[in-house]
């Protein structure tokens, strides 16, 4: 029987803005998404694909989505109370290709350990990652625990698979990239709307 207050949380996790890096006179971009969950994961699986059917979005990632359909996506995503506190991001302009992997490590540590509020605590998560390899599982699960995360179970999500929670952390990396770059009245409207419903949070470094 689970302890009162302790729930097991699950994380899924993705990145955007690596391509900056490979551009010398392109302004250099990280964005690490983290969306984190407790609770019935396939309630959450199914909800995401019922928003990506409504509006039309589909299983395209961000970057492959239509604007309209992705933005109408977010909407319903940050309309619905059971994504509170779900959705974190963390953006780094002064690193290296060689420091991705480090600063998604901190983010995924640093986006647990915000998960823990109150009375409510969190434990064993499942970190699922966007095309991580087996090798890299055992390398950052030792990383995390560093990082002082304990418990956890590492998995890679092999690239382009069918997975709509993968997909919403691809999603938020997005977004909050086009946020950053784009700067539009839209892009600063929806990106308000999912702070104050306290839907999208920073992980800060």
């Amino acid at each position: 029987m689970q302890d009162k207050g302790m729930l097991k949380l699950f994380c899924y996790v993705d990145e955007s803005g690596q391509d900056t890096f490979a551009q010398p006179d392109r302004d250099k971009i990280f964005i690490v998404g983290v969306v984190t969950l407790t609770g019935d994961q396939d309630e959450f699986w199914r909800l995401c694909e019922s928003y990506e059917s409504a509006s039309k979005k589909g299983i395209f990632k961000w970057s492959k989505a239509q604007h309209q359909t992705r933005m109408r996506f977010l909407r319903l995503i940050f309309a619905d109370d059971r994504f509170e506190g779900a959705l974190r991001y963390s953006i780094f302009h002064s690193i290296t290709k060689k420091q991705f992997q480090e600063a998604t490590i901190l983010t995924i540590a640093r986006a647990i350990k915000s998960t823990n509020v109150g009375e409510v605590k969190t434990r064993n998560p499942e970190i699922y990652v966007d095309g991580l390899s087996k090798e890299n599982r055992r390398k950052w699960g030792a990383a995390l625990k560093g990082q002082g995360i304990s418990g956890h179970t590492m998995h890679g999500i092999p690239k382009d698979e069918n997975h709509p929670l993968i997909r919403l952390a691809d999603t938020i990396a997005g977004f909050v990239r086009d946020c950053v770059e784009i700067n539009s009245e839209e892009f600063r409207t929806l990106e308000l709307r999912g702070k104050e419903s306290g839907t999208l949070i920073e992980v800060k470094q």
